[in-house]
């Protein structure tokens, strides 16, 4: 799909077949790395918590959520849970290893990004009189992890069942990183429509639950670039592999690239801004699945047609 320049071209399709049951959705995943499967619960979680987002973030005491969490409520390779605002321009505080490759090491755009986990509630407690004044949110947020957790859980039980050997199912129950729900609020005032370049997540499955504005792409399993524009939509969810399945299926799946292109780019500022919440789940890796990673990195090495895309707007 490279076009006469040499860059990849815009997508000749943008949806993903929706898959109706768990069992449908595991298989798509295994076939493409992507799945989009019907689902409104959690979407319909999404109006209320992103404008009580924004309430919280109009908050003048809203900075008090910007605290250090001990090393067990780590995730591998994510951000401490809690809020994190950043301005274009900033130094990236952990940059992945291929932004370090790249030379990109400051943030294009201004966001405010807050991770969320029910167990991380107690490191809250000196915050209490915030917390209770924003008491929908919390609570809000709460369920939606609960329900990411069951539909997680729920799916690894059908990748078990056809790709035996792997106990994904088991894995998630083990795994010593918690799963978390990320808050995304793009301020969208940088000067280049991809607001998030290329990369793979370093979790095990993630959960797109929805986003106020399209412009994700993914590149699916056999490198096609797939412009999901139903990610705005209130029935269905977004689920892909991160680079830990990778890991664990020694390459036999492995974690998928995407990113995101704002289609409302005409140039810089007088854009609006945009919200989108994602789940990470995650799942235990060996440390032999762990070194064996290690020798077979150059794996992950991203196609130079993927590399490309993403340089121009999507129409």
């Amino acid at each position: 799909m490279l076009g006469k320049s040499g860059v990849m071209a815009a997508p000749r399709y943008g949806l993903l077949p929706r898959a109706t049951t768990l069992a449908d959705a595991a298989e798509q995943l295994l076939e493409q790395g992507c799945t989009r499967l019907m689902n409104d619960r959690l979407p319909a979680y999404f109006p209320n918590l992103i404008r009580d987002y924004v309430t919280l973030l109009e908050d003048p005491e809203h900075h008090v959520l910007r605290i250090d969490h001990p090393r067990e409520l780590h995730a591998d390779g994510e951000p401490d849970l809690g809020l994190r605002e950043v301005l274009r321009g900033e130094r990236k505080k952990n940059p992945r290893s291929d932004e370090i490759k790249e030379g990109r090491l400051y943030y294009d755009e201004s966001k405010a990004v807050f991770h969320y986990n029910q167990r991380a509630m107690g490191y809250y407690a000196p915050q209490q009189e915030l917390v209770s004044r924003h008491g929908e949110f919390f609570r809000d947020l709460a369920m939606l992890q609960g329900e990411c957790m069951l539909l997680g859980y729920e799916l690894a039980h059908h990748l078990d069942e056809k790709l035996p050997g792997f106990r994904f199912e088991k894995r998630m129950t083990e795994s010593e990183h918690l799963m978390r729900l990320r808050l995304l609020h793009y301020l969208c005032d940088g000067n280049k429509p991809n607001i998030a370049q290329r990369h793979r997540d370093q979790n095990f499955l993630t959960i797109q639950v929805r986003s106020d504005a399209p412009g994700l792409w993914l590149a699916d399993k056999r490198q096609s670039i797939i412009a999901d524009t139903e990610e705005t939509r209130h029935d269905s969810v977004l689920i892909f592999w991160g680079r830990k399945a990778w890991e664990i299926t020694q390459g036999r799946v492995e974690g998928a690239l995407h990113g995101v292109n704002d289609t409302r780019f005409n140039g810089p500022g007088a854009r609006t801004p945009r919200h989108t919440i994602v789940a990470f789940l995650h799942a235990s890796v060996s440390p032999e699945e762990s070194a064996w990673a290690l020798e077979h990195m150059e794996e992950l090495a991203i196609p130079s047609e993927i590399s490309n895309y993403g340089l121009q707007t999507l129409a």
